[in-house]
């Protein structure tokens, strides 16, 4: 008994031997891979894998092969690859759930499991010393553009302190809820009472348009929240759908273990609950019951743009990709320009759901903010939050948001509707792999080097030059962007370009 379970470990270990060289972005995914087959210590896999998927998400925009190129931080590199490799081992062998194999080594796997989380977290910290590295390397090199390496450096140093200030062995900040939309910890510029990371204080003002569903209801509707209901998921959340009253509706339910969950509830719930436009998804009532926080709203038939430019979903044709656009425009201005200014902060491909007729409807307003009056609306923050890749650099370097900052991030989303492409694709060639880097010099010339070939030629070069123009200066510098209204009436004249013209 002991021999086979010891063959099967080093097996295991003469696997691991083959990823030598492997990225690190390449071995989460294999972990990933691996806790999705554990058949013992399900719970525990599953949150290592969430974790680690946040960590490769945040580490996709570094060019880890560039940085193993040099000895200082290519050592600094390797030991974080050697406790995923350890990582993997140990969720690998969570897929033998045999009575010997857990009589023999079960005992070792919660202790084996504290301690590889804790290798990890150990080794991450030296990310943003590593890319400070290799930025200092670049402005001696002279190879450095005037803001991109500056910008990724910091994106990546923000994003792991924002991890581990939210990890439970790591002290976690406390939230001031500020009289607008805005969420600043307690060294911001928020005003207004505290808010615990339990949410229990949380207070609700009556809305006679939004209803107070209870959570028996909600657990009707999702069959109990049924796995087999679940239709998305997010770093704080979890999104099934449901059936009450003869319509679909989509339950989005919170993980309040941290507080920037809480925050994300509130955020959502304050715009929503007062806020309507054709492009807006509508917000049908909350649950706030048993510390469990949920928002209900109407369900989007076709899923989001998302699925259809980067998944399975299906191919979205050259008029359609066009009606997405300015309608998710037409909301962006429609934010913008309200009584409270409104900056979503988290647009991305994911967020624009679809309906039946495949109308754009905005959501996930979790990490929006409400513009103040001064240095032209912007809003400073004490915390850069968003998804590598459509983050923008303006906002990264100062720690200022405003509307331009969702105007980078449409231009990043449109970029995605002209080439069909991700923003990182570790499976790319290398000088392929960071899509606005890739595509920046192609957007004046040679168009058709970048068009989405799902797109199958049905556009005309006209409307795709034009498109590719707008995309073009939504991503510029930070003064040099368009208003949303600016690309509204852009995207239109496009719309207005027929095949044939």
């Amino acid at each position: 008994m002991a021999s086979s379970t010891f063959a099967g470990v080093t097996g295991q270990i003469a696997n691991v031997a083959q990823l030598a060289g492997v990225d690190v972005v390449r071995l989460i995914f294999f972990i990933v891979e691996a806790a999705a087959k554990a058949r013992i210590y399900k719970k525990s896999c599953g949150e290592m894998s969430d974790y680690l998927k946040l960590i490769s998400d945040l580490l996709e925009p570094l060019d880890m092969s560039d940085l193993r190129r040099y000895p200082e931080t290519r050592a600094a590199l390797e030991p974080l690859g050697n406790a995923l490799k350890e990582c993997y081992i140990l969720i690998h062998n969570c897929q033998n759930r045999s009575f010997l194999y857990i009589m023999t080594m079960g005992w070792m796997f919660e202790h084996r499991f504290q301690k590889v989380e804790a290798e990890i977290e150990r080794h991450l910290k030296l990310i943003p010393l590593i890319s400070l590295v290799d930025l200092q390397r670049a402005r001696v090199n002279h190879k450095m553009g005037s803001l991109r390496s500056k910008t990724l450096c910091l994106s990546v140093e923000n994003a792991f302190l924002g991890i581990f200030r939210c990890r439970n062995r790591f002290q976690v900040e406390k939230p001031v809820f500020s009289s607008g939309l805005g969420v600043e910890t307690a060294a911001g510029t928020g005003g207004g009472g505290g808010g615990g990371g339990g949410g229990g204080g949380v207070e609700v003002d009556a809305n006679p348009d939004l209803e107070a569903f209870q959570l028996s209801q909600l657990k009707h509707a999702t069959r109990n929240f049924s796995h087999g209901k679940i239709v998305g998921k997010g770093e704080f959340t979890v999104v099934y759908k449901g059936r009450m009253d003869d319509k679909s509706v989509a339950v989005k339910t919170w993980k309040l273990n941290t507080n920037q969950g809480l925050q994300e509830w509130m955020n959502e719930m304050k715009v929503l609950r007062k806020m309507s436009h054709p492009n807006l998804v509508r917000l049908l009532g909350y649950c706030k019951e048993e510390n469990s926080f949920h928002l209900v709203y109407e369900f989007m038939a076709n899923g989001s743009l998302k699925d259809h430019l980067l998944e399975k979903g299906k191919p979205l044709s050259w008029k359609l990709r066009i009606k997405i656009a300015i309608g998710a425009a037409r909301c962006l201005h429609f934010l913008h320009t309200s009584d409270r200014h409104i900056i979503h902060r988290g647009l991305k491909p994911s967020v624009i759901l679809l309906d039946s007729d495949f109308n754009p409807k905005l959501s996930g307003l979790g990490w929006s903010l409400e513009g103040r009056a001064g240095r032209r609306g912007s809003v400073s923050t004490t915390h850069v939050l968003g998804t590598p890749g459509y983050l923008d650099p303006w906002y990264i370097i100062t720690g200022h948001v405003d509307a331009k900052t969702d105007v980078y991030a449409f231009g990043m989303v449109l970029l995605q509707m002209l080439t069909g492409r991700k923003v990182f694709d570790p499976d790319r060639p290398s000088a392929e792999r960071h899509l606005a880097q890739f595509a920046k010099p192609y957007l004046s010339s040679e168009l058709t080097n970048l068009m989405d070939p799902k797109l199958n030629g049905e556009y005309t070069m006209a409307a795709a030059s034009q498109l590719a123009r707008i995309t073009q200066a939504c991503i510029e510098e930070h003064k040099l962007r368009p208003t949303m209204n600016d690309v509204v009436k852009a995207l239109e004249k496009i719309d207005a370009i027929r095949i044939g013209d």
